[in-house]
């Protein structure tokens, strides 16, 4: 299950399966996705906070100007994913 934390209202990562990937090799995976607004516009700069749920494993990025971000060589396993943007 995927679980977001958006404090702030403008916030709204659309995450449809066009979105948000996932890929897997070798017993790590990829993420990627694009956070948007409820307008559909790019939210750049948003924290991306990947953590897991089984060993409190944790990796951050930030979004790009297009709202894209990318989290590569992440372990196998069940994780949180948080974007928040002032």
């Amino acid at each position: 299950m995927l679980r977001l934390t958006l404090p702030f209202a403008l916030l709204l990562a659309l995450l449809s399966p066009g979105r948000l990937s996932a890929q897997s090799e070798a017993g790590s995976a990829a993420l990627q996705g694009q956070a948007l607004d409820p307008a559909g516009a790019a939210v750049q700069n948003a924290v991306v906070l990947l953590i897991s749920e089984e060993t409190g494993y944790r990796r951050e990025t930030a979004s790009d100007r297009e709202g894209r971000f990318f989290i590569p060589v992440v372990p196998v396993g069940r994780y949180r994913l948080e974007l928040t943007a002032q």
